[in-house]
């Protein structure tokens, strides 16, 4: 409403004009998002990010209280478009100013290699284990754990070896990756089965993260897979129709000579 009785009596009937403004601050960097005033859109500025504002009142009541709406919308949101976004009204008779802060957050993709077996003999160690967590952010919160299921009694622990991460590689879309690696200590039988997980946590996922898993086969423990029977029945049958062939063959060569000596 008017501030004070002499300021309706300067303003014609009806909500008076006003001027909105959305500005993002960011990392010690402000600019203007998008500007709407009345009787000044020759000089609007270009809005940034593809933003859309609505700039109306609601209602025309002759002397209020009046309602305005002066919405900002952001098509599509980015990570660098995270930080402070504050509007500003300007009236003949005030200037209101509201701020928020806008978080953005991604949350990574997890994948194992080698996947989906990892094997090793007795007493050795595994290959390395490469988790990759892959177009996440922010970069900050992110962790990887190592797990070893299974195993020993159904046991869950701790994968034992040597652990490292990669530098962060930044992609185009502001989003970024990184690689953590484990060096397994040498297996034992007992571990047969078991299976090798990274479990990554991040602030844009669940409390439990999210996790991915290889399984451990020890040489010499494993027992033969469909293709491995598949294998020992065309090779016993091509070893079958091979006997076959050569009986056929010695039978008609006995039998040509025999002929020929008859023949004599």
């Amino acid at each position: 409403m008017p501030s004070t009785p002499e300021a309706t009596t300067l303003l014609a009937p009806g909500p008076p004009p006003f001027g909105l403004e959305w500005r993002h601050q960011h990392l010690g960097e402000g600019r203007l998002l998008l500007a709407a005033t009345p009787g000044l859109l020759g000089q609007m500025p270009a809005a940034r990010y593809g933003a859309v504002a609505f700039a109306a009142w609601n209602d025309d009541e002759p002397w209020g209280p009046w309602t305005g709406n002066g919405t900002l919308r952001l098509p599509a949101v980015k990570p660098s478009q995270e930080g402070a976004y504050q509007a500003t009204i300007y009236l003949p008779y005030l200037q209101g100013q509201v701020t928020l802060e806008l978080a953005v957050q991604k949350s990574p993709k997890v994948s194992l290699m080698p996947s989906p077996l990892v094997w090793a003999a007795p007493g050795e160690a595994p290959p390395e284990l490469v988790c990759l967590v892959s177009h996440f952010y922010p970069s900050e919160g992110l962790e990887v754990e190592w797990e070893l299921r299974g195993g020993p009694e159904g046991s869950f622990q701790k994968a034992k070896g040597q652990r490292w991460l990669s530098a962060l590689h930044h992609h185009s879309d502001e989003s970024v990756s990184l690689s953590g690696h484990l060096q397994p200590s040498p297996v034992t039988t007992a571990q047969h089965g078991a299976r090798y997980a990274c479990r990554v946590y991040h602030p844009s996922l669940p409390a439990l993260g999210r996790s991915a898993e290889v399984t451990l086969e020890v040489a010499g423990l494993s027992g033969p897979s469909l293709e491995d029977g598949v294998g020992l029945f065309l090779s016993a049958f091509l070893l079958l129709g091979l006997f076959k062939a050569l009986g056929w063959a010695a039978a008609y060569l006995s039998t040509s000579e025999e002929s020929k000596k008859k023949a004599q």
